[in-house]
């Protein structure tokens, strides 16, 4: 993923997370949340469509060998 530098997260870090969550610092850092797409699924219709899609069509990107939503 070209030259961005991914930081794990220290609270919301699930080893068990199915979904990688990535939040820009600026152009070159970004900060990675690993948590459990169904959780986050059943509190945003917004998420569930898109760990759908990402279920159907694959993604892009992964972090650890899990898709990685930027």
């Amino acid at each position: 993923m070209g030259d961005v530098q991914f930081h794990r997260d220290t609270l919301i870090y699930f080893s068990d997370g199915n979904i990688a969550l990535s939040s820009s610092v600026d152009r070159l850092q970004s900060t990675v949340f690993r948590v459990h797409s169904e959780f986050l699924s059943q509190h945003s219709s917004y998420l569930r469509e898109k760990f759908s899609l990402l279920r159907q069509q694959g993604g892009d990107y992964s972090y650890e060998d899990i898709p990685l939503l930027r």
